[in-house]
């Protein structure tokens, strides 16, 4: 399966091809940190089920912003992990769970995409990014700007402001240097002071 690539335009537009990697990069970096801590527990770990436990699949509707799709990536691979199948012997089952927990406009567009190459294996990985890619629009990326911009302390610890600050800088087509963000930083914490 090819990943879809945003509509080109004359002149390729560099600062957004970045923004991609970058989130591209994020999901990649969710799946394998979960595949790698249930490599890491072992094929003796007990299954939910047996305890009785059934967790509810995640669920995504197509929505465009970065922060819901990142949400539910986590969710999907959290759920494969608690459920024993982020392991190379499941791989092939991956992208079909995942076309379960797609529903309305994402179920469409898995049918359609994913589907229809029943033929090729397709990984958790290049199926998410492709689904990112599809539904996430450069209105997360304006709309986390401005979020950096208008962000206050408000009831926030200074640790958790930073975080939140670093979070919104990551969804950014064009972050803001080093030096910028150290300053809203401590613009935003003396705010606070006054």
């Amino acid at each position: 399966m090819d990943i879809p690539e945003e509509q080109q335009t004359p002149g390729n537009n560099v600062q957004r091809d970045r923004q991609v990697d970058r989130t591209d990069e994020m999901i990649r970096d969710i799946v394998q940190d979960a595949t790698r801590a249930c490599l890491r527990r072992g094929v003796n770990t007990i299954a939910l089920l047996k305890l009785g436990v059934k967790l509810p699949l995640p669920e995504y509707k197509g929505s465009d912003t970065l922060e819901a799709f990142i949400r539910f990536t986590k969710e999907v691979t959290k759920y494969l992990n608690l459920n024993n199948l982020l392991v190379p012997e499941y791989e092939s089952y991956h992208t079909d769970l995942l076309g379960q927990m797609l529903h309305d406009k994402a179920k469409n567009w898995y049918i359609h995409t994913v589907g229809a190459n029943s033929d090729q294996l397709i990984s958790l990985t290049e199926a998410l990014i492709a689904l990112k890619r599809y539904f996430v629009k450069d209105a997360s990326s304006r709309d986390s700007a401005s979020k950096f911009d208008r962000i206050s302390q408000g009831g926030r610890t200074v640790p958790e402001l930073f975080r939140e600050l670093e979070r919104l800088s990551h969804q950014m087509i064009q972050p803001p240097s080093e030096y910028d963000f150290k300053c809203r930083f401590v613009k935003k914490k003396i705010l606070r002071c006054h």
